[in-house]
């Protein structure tokens, strides 16, 4: 579990963000290691308004091997922070760490903000790691946006269902109610894998908001269902 407990005394503020995998009850899963975990180097996020914008940031990831019906693998559950100057090398950091010790079969799943660089994307989906967008392999023609709703949850419409900023953009067009673009920058990537039986985006319909009119999350999730490991009948 990766955590970060940081106390702003001369504002009286503190923050505590913790990642987790969870696991279900009802399926045979057994641990091959305990889990691990990885922070990052702390940054600060200028672009958030004061105080916010000292407290020291962590990003990270948690991972788990485990038997899963009889099945070995890998899973990862990932947070890369929106920081330009850092994330393309904490990316190197996690495929370092959690894919490249590995041969078991493997999956990513977790807020990766790509949006911040095309380079994050292209290094995690090349030829050395060999690791599948999900996504892209079963919808290559449906955009697939996962961010973000206001930030207050109150829009009426889904910002995921707006079309994409004009390249270069991070604005809204004149008279949008959205407070930002909409992107694609939840992500499942798997490796070892036959392929992947379906897929969609979940918390993302006006339906899914609580009943005083909040979306669930300012990000939308994804659940997937892949095919077994390859070679395994």
């Amino acid at each position: 579990m990766t955590q970060e407990d940081l106390n702003l005394t001369s504002f009286g503020f503190r923050l505590t963000d913790r990642s987790a995998i969870l696991m279900r009850t009802d399926v045979d899963i057994k641990f091959i290691d305990k889990p691990q975990s990885k922070q990052f180097s702390p940054i600060k996020l200028p672009t958030l308004p004061p105080p916010l914008n000292q407290i020291p940031i962590l990003g990270g990831y948690v991972s788990v091997d485990a038997m899963v019906r009889g099945l070995p693998l890998r899973f990862v559950a990932v947070h890369l922070i929106p920081n330009a100057d850092t994330i393309v090398q904490h990316t190197l950091e996690l495929l370092a760490l959690a894919a490249d010790t590995t041969t078991l079969p493997l999956v990513f799943g977790g807020d990766f903000n790509t949006h911040v660089d095309p380079l994050i994307y292209q290094t995690l989906i090349n030829a050395q790691t060999r690791l599948t967008d999900a996504w892209k392999l079963l919808h290559p023609n449906q955009l697939g946006f996962t961010c973000c709703q206001n930030d207050n949850l109150r829009n009426t419409r889904s910002n995921l269902d707006l079309p994409p900023c004009p390249p270069g953009s991070t604005v809204p067009p004149p008279g949008s109610t959205a407070t930002t673009c909409p992107h694609r920058i939840d992500l499942i990537l798997f490796r070892g894998f036959a392929g992947v039986d379906n897929m969609k985006v979940f918390g993302d319909l006006p339906s899914d908001r609580t009943p005083s009119g909040l979306w669930p999350s300012d990000h939308a999730g994804l659940v997937a269902t892949l095919r077994g490991p390859v070679g395994h009948r």
